[in-house]
């Protein structure tokens, strides 16, 4: 199986660097034609506008004695023009003409020679002729301008165009960016389907495969809740008879003969169907905490609930090793009060199962609570994986491993911060400390 590559490829990189390519392209040969056009109508125009100085010249009233300009020296012999009477003697001719003819008047009337082109006019009412010869290295000039100033346009707009090119596919590869973001915005638990609105038509159809996939995560969840949900829930029960029956066999072995050895092998086989108890009451508060049930927002005071969990972990005979500090007045909070237990009831076990000395559990007046144990304590690359159902660390201490995962999920549906520090400041233990919502 191959690995993907290190960088894939950019989409948009593919798709702004072959729309470039073919506009380009498509670009210069547009250009290449406009210029052919260019230059045929440009050389027409200025054969037009030869044949009109032409004509302009024979319509000149002339002086018969002889030519009126003389030439000299800085004058510009780009156009060079004669007039001829009807019997062929110059009556008038441009500042730069010579005064010999610059054609015969009774040859071709255009044609090209020496680097210039000549034409040959008569009128047929007067018989005059005019003949008008133009430099081609200056029409040449005129075009090769013309030709360099388009080049020089297309060169300079070929880069906008990429530029203009990157900022369209940018603007449009924007509505892939929001659903990345709305992805990553959402919770593990978030499974609804995704919608962003806008949407291109060509990612509609992706949009759908990625809401059918994310449909049957959910289906396939919430399979997984029902069942751990209904299996604690029939074992309970049956566990429960179980401990009835257990119990009352006791009572009975007690009265009988050899009653301490079958006590002794009774009391093991009632601890350990104290711990499939205590197993499944986990199961189903981690199905409840996955669920998203727990969505009381009720107003409660955290003294009161800090109290309540504290006074049945004195009943459990943990009196010795269990304290509470909180403030005298009452700590408001919002949310699911039972939920609040359930999350304190898993911290202070996780506490009691890892240290042999005092857990604090305190009450702090910003509606947070702290609860802190005097264990070993765990590497903070270690605790992540502490989230994780039935992943417990390098202890021999008696424990499911699910304690924790329950803290993270039902904090987690409530939206209370959960943080840990390990060593904290009063030694090597774990603190675990819980912001709840202030009211």
């Amino acid at each position: 199986m191959k690995s993907a590559p290190e960088h894939p490829p950019s989409l948009r990189r593919q798709l702004r660097n072959r729309l470039w390519l073919m506009i380009a392209s498509l670009w210069v040969l547009g250009s290449g034609v406009a210029l052919s056009v260019q230059w045929h109508e440009t050389d027409q125009l200025l054969d037009h506008a030869q044949r009109e100085t032409a004509r302009l010249a024979l319509s000149l009233p002339l002086n018969a004695e002889g030519p009126t300009a003389t030439p000299t020296p800085d004058a510009n012999d780009t156009l060079q023009i004669q007039v001829f009477d009807a019997q062929g003697g110059l009556v008038w001719r441009s500042p730069r003409a010579p005064d010999a003819p610059l054609a015969s008047l009774e040859g071709p009337t255009e044609f090209e020679a020496d680097d210039r082109r000549v034409l040959v006019m008569r009128d047929a009412a007067t018989g005059r002729a005019a003949v008008v010869s133009a430099s081609l290295a200056e029409r040449e000039s005129t075009l090769r301008n013309a030709t360099e100033g388009m080049v020089l346009t297309l060169v300079l707009l070929l880069p906008l165009t990429a530029w203009g090119l990157s900022w369209v596919l940018r603007a449009t590869f924007a509505r892939l960016q929001t659903m990345q973001q709305a992805l990553a915005r959402r919770s593990p638990e978030a499974l609804q389907p995704l919608h962003v609105p806008g949407m291109p038509r060509e990612f509609i159809p992706m949009v759908s495969e990625i809401n059918r996939l994310l449909a049957r995560l959910e289906q396939a969840r919430h399979a997984e809740r029902n069942f751990v949900a209904n299996s604690a829930h029939e074992l309970r029960t049956p566990v429960a008879a179980a401990q009835a029956q257990l119990q009352r066999l006791q009572d009975e072995l007690a009265r009988g003969p050899n009653g301490d050895a079958q006590q002794a092998r009774t009391q093991a086989l009632a601890r350990q169907l104290d711990r499939l108890h205590h197993l499944c009451v986990k199961l189903m508060q981690l199905a409840r905490a996955e669920s998203a049930v727990v969505r009381d927002r009720s107003t409660f005071d955290v003294v009161t609930i800090a109290q309540l969990v504290h006074e049945e972990f004195d009943r459990q005979g943990h009196r010795e090793r269990l304290r509470l500090l909180h403030p005298s007045e009452a700590v408001q909070a919002r949310g699911d009060m039972d939920a609040l237990a359930i999350v304190l009831r898993n911290l202070i076990e996780n506490a009691l199962l890892h240290t042999q000395g005092t857990v604090t559990v305190q009450v702090h007046p910003d509606a947070s609570l702290s609860v802190t144990d005097q264990g070993p304590g765990i590497e903070p690359a270690r605790l992540a994986q502490l989230f994780k159902p039935f992943e417990r660390g390098d202890t021999q201490a008696q424990g499911h491993g699910l304690g924790l995962a329950i803290v993270q999920a039902m904090s987690r549906q409530m939206g209370w911060g959960l943080s840990f520090q390990s060593p904290h400041d009063q030694g090597p233990g774990l603190r675990a400390v819980l912001r709840l919502q202030a009211p």
